[in-house]
């Protein structure tokens, strides 16, 4: 027969005495299964995950303060170990006498934890004191006589039926040329889930409205949601106006709205002749001139050759050694970098990725911030988000606005020669929010689902599944753009890949130099002996002759 157990953690912290660990632990396997390993003064025990959750993750863990003599020792174990983690994952369970456990109930460390029970130490037996409700405005303590279940309890999904909803966007799920899902962020994690947990469940895989209609009514995938039609949406961004109509999960994952631009184009002015150098390393150049003219001249007039003379001797001492600084220094435009700077560039276009009732429809439609606002005004709606991506690469200043977790692996799947080269910028981001999954309302699978996302989420496992699926796109489509060469769209990434720089220009300063004009002044030094040899044994021979 198979026994459930609760897949959660313990964690003793204090002094082990021997009677209350012993008691708290033969009580505690009714719900968890206890691997103990003890040293240095604390025992942990914990349950191997199928998810593989590392040692020290938050998820689902009982943390037993055993008894001390200090108050302030007691409430800053409390507050370490409660410090940025999910308290709702969180289980804080303490072994005291009756007055102590009366006086910390009420102090802010304790008051802010969602779980906790108390364990009287100073009466006849073992007797458990706990909040009336597992909710913080609780000020009573009730008397139990056994140890409350955990908190995490998945059994509400464990071989149930699901109507789960998918939203027909990158990385949520990636569908195959028979629009059959193969992976994705949210996919995978259904996946895993159903197959851990036998739920049987039937998706429908679409891109429609999130929004409200002029009636007030919820559209699309929402709107079923909230009818009761699906029991749950798989990845929507978490924006407050949707939570009056669902409830969600914790946070699997974070998203912004950033904007998109292509890279700065670059150009060469006539005056780049002047930008290489510093002062100090002009000034330097500008007496080797004069003396080189000098020198070119002296030499062009006493050369003696059977060749044609040239015609102005002055002309080419100046030009042989201006000939060798003429370079050339690319100037790169400037394009915006902030929501600011596209607000004030007006000659920009700006596309901006559209889905009824999305979040960045819902953040421009509610903002009064003016850089925002100016912007609203000139925005132009695309559907197609790989259309508003080509339109700032190849459109001259033109930008699209839109969400990097779906906009990146778009150009992973679509614009990707080189798994190096990005032919888009993303600018600094605004308005973060969360990814999450949605419930229909007081939903019975509410506590289920929230535990699995916030495993999920705590041991990684959102990231990595969308990583992998970043790394599937960028493969399948460097593959399929070197299969189209003669097409206009792998022709126009090539250039863009060609013409992009890594490195800023910046003039050369005197330590870049310092080499070239050592061996400027050796060669010159050399030449000048040679040369004034040369003039002396050639007049030794006139003489001679003569």
């Amino acid at each position: 027969m198979k026994i459930e157990k609760t897949l959660c953690r313990v964690k003793f912290i204090g002094n082990l005495e021997p009677e209350y660990t012993k008691i708290l632990i033969k009580q505690m396997s009714d719900y968890t299964t206890i691997v103990t390993q003890s040293g240095d003064g604390t025992i942990e025990t914990q349950l191997p995950s199928k998810f593989s959750t590392p040692k020290h993750s938050s998820f689902c863990t009982n943390i037993v303060l055993l008894t001390t003599s200090s108050k302030q020792v007691f409430l800053k174990a409390v507050t370490k170990e409660s410090r940025n983690r999910r308290l709702e994952m969180l289980h804080f369970i303490f072994l005291e006498s009756q007055s102590f456990l009366l006086q910390i109930w009420q102090e802010n460390p304790v008051k802010r934890l969602k779980f906790k029970t108390g364990l009287i130490t100073n009466l006849a037996g073992l007797i458990l004191t706990q909040r009336e409700t597992p909710v913080g405005d609780s000020q009573q303590a009730s008397i139990q006589r056994r140890l409350p279940p955990s908190y995490s309890n998945w059994n509400s999904i464990r071989n149930q039926y699901l109507s789960i909803g998918f939203l027909k966007l990158l990385p949520y799920i990636l569908l195959d040329t028979d629009h059959k899902p193969i992976m994705g962020m949210t996919y995978d994690f259904i996946q895993t889930v159903s197959k851990i947990y036998n739920v049987s469940r039937v998706l429908d895989i679409s891109l429609t409205k999130l929004g409200k209609s002029r009636n007030g009514s919820w559209e699309g995938v929402m709107g079923d949601l909230v009818t009761g039609k699906k029991d749950l949406l798989a990845g929507i961004g978490g924006i407050y106006s949707r939570f009056e109509a669902l409830d969600f999960s914790c946070t699997g994952a974070f998203s912004t709205i950033s904007f998109y631009v292509s890279h700065p184009k670059i150009s060469v002015k006539w005056q780049a002749i002047v930008f290489p150098f510093d002062a100090t390393v002009w000034i330097v150049i500008f007496i080797f001139f004069i003396a080189f003219i000098l020198l070119f001249y002296i030499h062009l007039n006493l050369k003696r050759s059977n060749d044609r003379e040239p015609a102005d001797k002055m002309y080419l001492a100046v030009v042989i050694p201006f000939s060798a600084l003429i370079v050339a220094s690319p100037k790169f435009e400037l394009v915006p970098q902030s929501f600011e700077d596209l607000s004030n560039r007006k000659e920009y276009t700006i596309y901006t990725t559209y889905i009824a009732g999305g979040s960045i429809e819902v953040f421009f439609n509610e903002t009064e911030i003016d850089t925002f606002t100016k912007i609203r005004k000139r925005m132009i709606n695309q559907k197609d988000l790989l259309k508003c991506l080509e339109s700032a690469i190849f459109s001259t200043k033109t930008v699209c606005i839109g969400w990097p977790i779906v906009m990146d692996p778009i150009i992973a799947n679509n614009l990707t020669i080189h798994s190096t080269f990005n032919p888009l910028r993303t600018t600094a981001s605004v308005s973060s929010f969360p990814i999450i999954l949605g419930l229909t309302k007081y939903s019975k699978h509410f506590d289920s689902v929230n535990s699995i996302v916030g495993w999920a989420s705590d041991t990684g496992h959102f990231t990595k599944w969308r990583q992998l699926t970043l790394d599937n796109l960028k493969h399948t489509s460097s593959q399929w753009l070197k299969e189209k060469r003669n097409s206009k769209l792998y022709q126009g990434l090539e250039k863009l890949s060609q013409e992009f720089h890594h490195l800023a220009t910046k003039p050369f300063g005197m330590e870049n130099v310092v080499l070239c004009f050592t061996s400027a002044i050796v060669g010159s030094i050399l030449a000048s002996l040679a040369w004034f040899f040369e003039i002396i044994v050639s007049w030794n021979k006139f003489k001679f002759k003569n």
